[in-house]
């Protein structure tokens, strides 16, 4: 399959999809691809024009995803903790030997940030990230796990204890980055 049948494929599944560079940045100005699906006929277009991009899928309400993308075997260890041993996702490998487990979207769960308490990485509304077969600028692929492609597993809710810890440490975050933007009030002599 080329990289514009297997965008076709993402788009008619009900993904949001965006072409993405090499250095994993998109092609396109993408936010109004967090609220609207592109037309077959858009991705075409981007395909023809770059027929080797990189297939991204916008995460959030948008395409129902979201993404726990673990780059590191502690982080994939900490991801694994709150997972049962009989828990199974679809799951892919980056070319870094990271992984990407997909999850059905949840309310309140965005893209983390540098502040974030967990060795893993959140991909959620407002976010996206790079589909298998995808290839890199250095022959890396993006590829499923046997038995855990999206073509084989349907994405699960996030466990409640995940979701819980992920939504407690969104709202510590929101709370600190609040307590550091909020005005003073102007000193009274």
């Amino acid at each position: 399959m080329t990289q514009l049948s297997n965008a076709l494929h993402y788009l008619n599944r009900g993904f949001s999809v965006i072409p993405v560079k090499q250095d994993k940045k998109p092609y396109i100005k993408w936010e109004e691809f967090q609220t609207r699906r592109p037309t077959e006929d858009e991705i075409r277009q981007w395909w023809t024009k770059w027929p080797n991009a990189m297939i991204g899928i916008i995460t959030g309400s948008i395409s129902g995803i979201d993404i726990m993308d673990t780059d590191s075997q502690e982080a994939d260890e900490e991801l694994q903790s709150y997972l049962s041993d009989s828990f199974v996702c679809p799951t892919q490998r980056t070319p870094g030997g990271g992984k990407h487990y997909l999850f059905v979207h949840a309310e309140g769960i965005h893209n983390s940030n540098d502040q974030s308490p967990f060795k893993f990485h959140v991909r959620g509304e407002g976010g996206y990230f790079i589909a298998a077969p995808s290839e890199n600028g250095n022959g890396g692929h993006y590829q499923w796990l046997d038995g855990l492609s999206i073509e084989e597993v349907a994405p699960p809710p996030l466990p409640s204890t995940l979701y819980n810890s992920l939504i407690n440490a969104f709202n510590r975050g929101e709370e600190e980055k609040d307590s550091h933007t909020k005005p003073h009030e102007a000193t009274k002599y």
